[in-house]
This record gives C-alpha cells, structure tokens and sequence, in this order.
C-alpha cells in the first residue's frame, strides 16, 4: 500500500508473522530466556510511542467487526493478501497515537499492536514457534514494570504473553484461511483512495486491494455457501462496511494539522 503526494512509494507484499519481511516494530527480536533476560522487567504501560509511525498494521478476523467501527480495512499482497487497517492517509503517520504515545480514546487497538513486544517465531521447517521479544523496545526496563521470569521459570505476565501469542498465531492461520477463499473466488480489486483535505493539499493512497462489490453480489448460491463455510462472509461485509471510516482519517488529519 502506498501514499502518493509528488513521489511515490511502493507498498508491501508482506505477512504479519514474518517480522523480518512485515518489519512493523521489531528490531531485535531475541528468544526469550532466563539466561538472557533475566535481569529484566516488562512495563505495560510504557504506551504506543512505537507505533506512531506506522499507518497500517495487520488485522485477524476475529477482529475486523471491532475495527471495522473505526478504521478503513483494506488488503495488502498478492500472493497471499493481508487485511490490514489504516491509521493514516500519509506514510509513516499514525493518526491515533498522540505526542504523547496514548491511542486515541474509546478506540479498537489492534491485536498486532497489543501483542508487542512479544511475538512467535518459527524454526525453518515451521514446524516449532519460540516465544520472542523485542530486545529494543521500551517495554523491557531493569527498574519497575513486572518480573519477566520468577527464579527460572517464566513469570505470570511471560505466561500471560505466551498464551496471548499462541491465540494470535491460531487466528492468524485461520485469517490466511479467509483471505485465501476470498481471493480464490476473484473478489479483491485493486483500487485507491483519492483525498482532498481542507487545506487543498491532494493525496492518492494506492495499492491495496478491496471487495469488489458488484462480484460478490453475482456471485452463485453455491459460491456463497462456499464462502459461508469459509468464514468469509463476514469479513467481507466488515470490509465493505469500513469503508466510510477513510472520512475519519481526513477530519483526524485535519483535526492534528490545526494543532501545527
């Protein structure tokens, strides 16, 4: 997905899973150990300063009704396509996270943001996920926060993450389950979002892919009910549904340029 103003910026074909091809936030991600972390404690409540610069983020499809309440929900990659949201018409632009890090109030905030630093990571064959964690991120401090390991063994708050992330991971086949049905049936389209703002400034927000909704009206009783068993249905009226949310992105953006 790419913004354009003057120049522009080719998207991403890349998956939630794969931190090292979708680098959203991760910059040394390390396996979690006694051995190595030891002597750290984990902060909640350090806020979303590292997603600031982020304007989209991968979503699962347990949760496209929530975030279909607040932010445009589009499809990213070709081969295997991702929902994701949009937090921002401008690159590296979070329109949800203030200067202080705090994600705006009475807002869904999406599992992928929530899940940091945490994450799974699997061995070559797939066949193994090690719990990891960002060995940068602000969360992991040597003064107050919570014991990351208590003695040896993991901590409540590390057992508390492993289960958070092994829940993530099942909902992130099932989502590539989804997204695979529907692109099988030939329903996303690319398409682009053209913005004009208050201040005349235009942007173009392109390559991203959307359910063709004329397609999907055609489609047979027996291709819906294919869909239906897929578990594709619903994603694909949260899709259609969040659409109108690109009219909130541009009274936020509008809303923090009169802030300047």
């Amino acid at each position: 997905m790419s913004n354009d103003t003057e120049n522009s910026a080719n998207g991403s074909d890349q998956t939630a899973e794969r931190p090292q091809a979708f680098p959203l936030f991760y910059k040394q991600p390390e396996a979690l150990s006694h051995e190595q972390h030891g002597d750290l404690r984990f902060d909640a409540d350090v806020g979303f300063a590292f997603a600031r610069n982020t304007h989209v983020v991968p979503l699962n499809v347990t949760e496209l009704a929530a975030a279909a309440r607040h932010y445009p929900i589009v499809f990213i990659g070709n081969d295997q396509p991702v929902p994701v949201a949009v937090l921002g018409i401008r690159p590296n632009e979070n329109l949800f996270v203030d200067d202080e890090g705090k994600w705006k109030a009475d807002t869904y905030i999406p599992s992928y943001v929530r899940r940091y630093p945490f994450v799974f990571v699997t061995d070559a064959d797939q066949s193994q996920f090690s719990l990891c964690v960002d060995r940068s991120a602000p969360h992991l401090v040597k003064d107050g926060g919570v014991e990351l390991f208590d003695g040896e063994e993991a901590s409540e708050a590390t057992k508390n993450a492993l289960e958070f992330c092994r829940i993530y991971q099942g909902e992130v086949q099932g989502t590539q389950g989804v997204s695979k049905a529907i692109a099988d049936e030939n329903l996303l389209t690319i398409n682009q979002a053209n913005i004009n703002l208050s201040d005349g400034e235009q942007l173009s927000v392109t390559d991203f892919k959307v359910v063709d909704e004329s397609r999907f009206n055609d489609l047979s009783d027996e291709k819906f009910l294919k869909l239906r068993k897929a578990g594709a249905i619903t994603a694909i009226f949260c899709q259609l549904i969040s659409t109108g949310n690109w009219a909130n992105l541009i009274e936020l953006s509008a809303a923090k340029s009169d802030k300047k």
